[in-house]
C-alpha cells in the first residue's frame, strides 16, 4: 500500500488545540464536541520509494515531472514550487541508477515533460538518457554550483514578470529553505538559494528576480543562516519594506514562523523530520500544490508552537512524510515537545557514544518489538551497523558509575549506567563483556566504558541507549542533538 491510514489518539495537553468541526458534523447533542486530526503517511522502505508514494497522489496525465538527486538537497529545494506552479510530482532518483520503482512511476504518470533538476554531478548523463524514453520532451536545468541551479530552475518554471515575491534561504543547510520551499509553492512563488555567510546578494540573483518582476523577497532563517549583509543588500535594492525575515530560535520556530506568514487557514498540513530531509523533498512539492503548510517537527514530538498554529489554522487532517522510523507515534498523536525537565545535551556538553558515526537503527518512541512482535514502547535509541561488534562504547560526559550488571543472559545484556551533572543518567546496553569499571568509579567524558556486543533480548549486535532526567526517561536522540525532546515517558 502507498499509505497507511488512521486516527490520531490526541492526549490530553493537545485536546485543546482541536477545531469544533461543524453543527453539520456533529452529533445533534454533541454539537461543539473537538474532534482529533485523522492523519496518514506517506511512506515506502526508502527514500525512493517513499517519493514514488508521494507521486502516487497525482493522477495520470501530468504536465510535468521533476526529477532530482536523492543524495542531496539543494536541486530538489528550487525543484519543488517549481513542480507545484506547473501541475507536476517531484520524484527523487538515484544519482547514476534510474531505479525500477521510480521508471515505473514515471510511466504511470505519463507526463509530457520531464525536468531535470541539477548537472551531470547530481543526476548522471546515463539517468537522463533513460528518462528521455519515458517522455515526449525533456531537458536539464542547472549551472555551475548550486546556486546557478537555483536560478535556472526557477527561470524555467516562472515566465518573465509573471511573480512579485519570492523566497530566499541558504543554500548550504536545508531545514529552512525545505519549509520555505513548500510555502512558495504553495503561494506560486520561486525559492532563490543563497550562500548564507555571503557579504551581499549576487548579481545573477539580482537579475534572475528582476526577470521574472519580484520586488519583494521573504528570507527564511536567522543571521546564522542568511546574513545581515545579504538583508541588508536586498533592502538596498527592493527597499526595507520588500524584505522580510522569518525565523525563530531554531529550525521548528522558523518553520512556525514561515507558515503562519503564508497561511492563515490550512485544513490539510504535513508534517516532515526535521532533522533528515530525503522523506520531505518529495512532500514539499505535494503540500505545495495542496496550498497545505509543511511543518518540520522533532521525530518524536510535536513543539507546543506548531500545534497553537495547527489549532489556529483549523488544520483536520495530517499528512506525515515517512515512516515510524522518522516520524514515531509521538507524532501521529501530537504529543507536545518540552524542554523543561533540562537544558539539552547538546548545551551540557555531552557527546556521541562513539568516536565515528554509527546510524540509529531504532528510534525511541512505539514500535512493533522485534523479537515479541508486540506493540510497545522502545525507551531508548538503538545503534548499528556492519562490523559494529566490539566498537568502544565511550562515555557520553563526565560522571560516575551508579549501577551496571554481568548477567548477558538478562534481556539487557552487561549493561552499565553511569550519572552525570545536571542529574543526567545514561545505562548501555548488550555490551559484549561485562564492563571492568567498578560502581562509584570516576569515568571521563570520551572514556571507553565498554564494548558493543549482542548479549540478552538481542537480534544482533547494537547498542541500546538510554537516558534519564531525574528518573525521567527522554529520547536520546534528540536530548544528545540538541533540539527538543518528547515530554517523557513516566
Amino acid at each position: 500500500m502507498r499509505k497507511i491510514f488512521g486516527a490520531a489518539l490526541i492526549i490530553a495537553v493537545a485536546a485543546s488545540l482541536l477545531p469544533a468541526m461543524s453543527a453539520a458534523a456533529h452529533d445533534a447533542t454533541s454539537p461543539t464536541a473537538p474532534t482529533a486530526p485523522t492523519w496518514e503517511r506517506l511512506q515506502g522502505s526508502d527514500r525512493y520509494a517513499t517519493s514514488v508514494s508521494v507521486a502516487g497522489q497525482y493522477a495520470p496525465g501530468v504536465p510535468v515531472v521533476y526529477i532530482a538527486s536523492g543524495e542531496n538537497f539543494p536541486d530538489a529545494l528550487s525543484a519543488a514550487p517549481a513542480a507545484a506552479v506547473q501541475g507536476g510530482p517531484l520524484l527523487l532518483s538515484h544519482p547514476t541508477v534510474l531505479m525500477e520503482n521510480v521508471r515505473a512511476e514515471i510511466i504511470r504518470l505519463a507526463p509530457r515533460l520531464i525536468v531535470v533538476a541539477g548537472g551531470p554531478a547530481t543526476v548522471s548523463p546515463e539517468v537522463y538518457d533513460a528518462l528521455a524514453l519515458l517522455a515526449p520532451a525533456i531537458r536539464r536545468d542547472s549551472g555551475a554550483d548550486r546556486y546557478a541551479a537555483s536560478r535556472a530552475i526557477a527561470l524555467g518554471a516562472f515566465p518573465a514578470g509573471s511573480v512579485i515575491s519570492a523566497f530566499v534561504a541558504t543554500g548550504e543547510k536545508f531545514p529552512d529553505a525545505l519549509t520555505s520551499s513548500a510555502a512558495a509553492g504553495g503561494d506560486r512563488i520561486p525559492v532563490f538559494l543563497v550562500p548564507g555567510a555571503g557579504s551581499e546578494v549576487d548579481a545573477a540573483t539580482i537579475e534572475a528576480m528582476t526577470h521574472l518582476g519580484v520586488t519583494s523577497v521573504s528570507i527564511a532563517g536567522g543571521p546564522a543562516s542568511v546574513s545581515p549583509a545579504i538583508e541588508s543588500s536586498f533592502a538596498t535594492i527592493f527597499g526595507a519594506d520588500g524584505v522580510k525575515r522569518l525565523s525563530g530560535s531554531d529550525r521548528y520556530v522558523t518553520s512556525n514562523e514561515v507558515n503562519r506568514s503564508t497561511y492563515q487557514t490550512a485544513p490539510v498540513a504535513y508534517l516532515a523530520k526535521g532533522t533528515d530531509y530525503p522523506d520531505a523533498l518529495s512532500g514539499a512539492a505535494l503540500a505545495a500544490r495542496d496550498s497545505a503548510p509543511l511543518f518540520i517537527v522533532p521525530g518524536n514530538c510535536v513543539p507546543a508552537d506548531i500545534l497553537t498554529s495547527l489549532r489556529d489554522m483549523g488544520t483536520t487532517r495530517l499528512v506525515l512524510l515517512g515512516g515510524p522510523a522518522s516520524l514515531t507515534q509521538n507524532v501521529e498523536n501530537l504529543v507536545e515537545c518540552t524542554t523543561d525537565l533540562s537544558r539539552s545535551g547538546a548545551l551540557l556538553g555531552f557527546s556521541q557514544p562513539f568516536e565515528s558515526f554509527v546510524p540509529i537503527t531504532s528510534s525511541f518512541g512505539t514500535r512493533v518489538h522485534p523479537i515479541t512482535r508486540l506493540v510497545s514502547m522502545h525507551y531508548g535509541t538503538d545503534y548499528a551497523k556492519t562490523g559494529i561488534l566490539g566498537m568502544p562504547i565511550r562515555s557520553l560526559a563526565d560522571g560516575v558509575v551508579v549501577a551496571k550488571s554481568a548477567t548477558s543472559t538478562g534481556g539487557a545484556g552487561n549493561w552499565i549506567s553511569i550519572l552525570h551533572r545536571d542529574r543526567v543518567q545514561s545505562q548501555m546496553m548488550h555490551m559484549k563483556d561485562p564492563t571492568t569499571l567498578a560502581v562509584g568509579a570516576q569515568v571521563r567524558a570520551g572514556q571507553v566504558v565498554g564494548l558493543v556486543g549482542t548479549t540478552g533480548a538481542s537480534t544482533g549486535p547494537h547498542l541500546h541507549l538510554e537516558i534519564r532526567i531525574n528518573g525521567t526517561r527522554v529520547d536520546p536522540y534528540l536530548f544528545l542533538l540538541g533540539a527538543p525532546y518528547a515530554k517523557p515517558v513516566q
